[in-house]
């Protein structure tokens, strides 16, 4: 039986026993997925690979222990099971052998993103004597892991749907982050309403990700469906997350920056998913504020909640961890009717 290596470090012996092994089709395809999702657990990162498992076990551990990868899991309470490893990449090199084998351009891979991951290493997790120090970076996972979550399902959901529907752009991360100047508002005690005051703001327009969806069987303005996505982990109370809808209403509906920014003529909706149900309806609920649209509450923002992606629509309030989550065999519950709007009852789907 052959001996495996260290799980929880690398070690020259078992570097030595990968260091002659050739780059394959297999390792390349692992690498890209990594380049295009950043963190990616390795129960997602098998369906997007799409092999045989254990075949692709058998490489995320030879990249490991070649240093081409790196790994951890999210820490859990004591006794508990500690959980799937997320990989991602952990040299330049692994880059490098995307772009010799033609499989990526220099100039759309994130290098930089790469040597920060490398500096601040999200294994330092799983070091007892660093595990406060670096609370801020578990977050960050997690929120990353969120968004990771959503892009596989939306492009796993497309590779469902038999050329019905295709991921034609997919954007996240610095290169999305804007400012929208807006009129600054208070509220009018006498005449007990908001109004704006006649000075102007500069607010963040940061969104988590920005994607267009084709149809190719539609015509005209119908072909293309664009949207932002944003992950909330229920970190920020209602009045701050409002202050973010603001922004993206002013940006979008009044002085539509999207023509200019991202070449699209039309945001059909801003996606909100969030932890639960109960949390998605308080924002639901806070986005009908006037601060946020005026008079009339806005259709642009649907939310949801990651309870339907990881358990199914059967069980909506259940939050403990299922030992398969839902979206990993049922995508396309992506597109299903699920999303929310504060400007009507009726559910509204991706696709439709």
């Amino acid at each position: 039986m052959q001996k495996r290596g260290p799980k929880y470090h690398r070690s020259d012996e078992t570097k030595a026993k990968f260091a002659n092994t050739r780059t394959t089709e297999l390792d390349l395809h692992i690498i890209s997925n990594l380049a295009a999702y950043h963190l990616l657990p390795s129960s997602l990162l098998v369906c997007l690979v799409n092999g045989n498992e254990r075949v692709i076990y058998r490489h995320l551990q030879k990249l490991y222990h070649l240093g081409l990868l790196d790994r951890f899991h999210v820490p859990r309470p004591a006794g508990k099971n500690p959980g799937e490893f997320i990989y991602l990449i952990h040299s330049a090199a692994a880059l490098d052998w995307l772009v010799e084998h033609g499989w990526a351009e220099t100039a759309d891979l994130d290098y930089e993103r790469v040597k920060y991951d490398r500096e601040r290493p999200y294994s330092d997790l799983l070091d007892p004597q660093k595990a406060e120090e670096v609370q801020g970076r578990l977050q960050f996972a997690r929120h990353e892991l969120m968004i990771s979550r959503f892009h596989a399902m939306v492009d796993l959901a497309c590779d469902k749907s038999n050329g019905e529907v295709e991921l034609v752009d997919w954007r996240q991360g610095r290169e999305l982050h804007q400012w929208v100047d807006v009129p600054k508002v208070r509220y009018d005690n006498q005449l007990a309403l908001w109004g704006e005051t006649g000075t102007v703001e500069r607010l963040p327009h940061r969104p988590d990700a920005f994607f267009t969806l084709r149809f190719p069987k539609r015509e005209g303005d119908a072909q293309e469906a664009s949207f932002f996505y944003e992950a909330d982990r229920k970190t920020t109370n209602t009045t701050r997350f409002n202050e973010k809808l603001r922004a993206h209403f002013q940006y979008v509906v009044k002085q539509r920056h999207h023509v200019q920014h991202y070449g699209v003529n039309r945001i059909r909706a801003v996606l909100i998913e969030t932890l639960t149900p109960h949390w998605a309806e308080e924002l639901r609920a806070a986005a009908k504020h006037p601060l946020v649209s005026g008079k009339n509450p806005s259709p642009l923002f649907w939310f949801t909640t990651s309870t339907l992606f990881t358990h199914g629509p059967k069980a909506e309030g259940d939050e403990t961890d299922p030992a398969t989550p839902f979206f990993l065999s049922n995508p396309k519950i992506v597109f299903a009717r699920i999303w929310a709007t504060p400007a009507a009852d009726a559910l509204s789907s991706l696709v439709e």
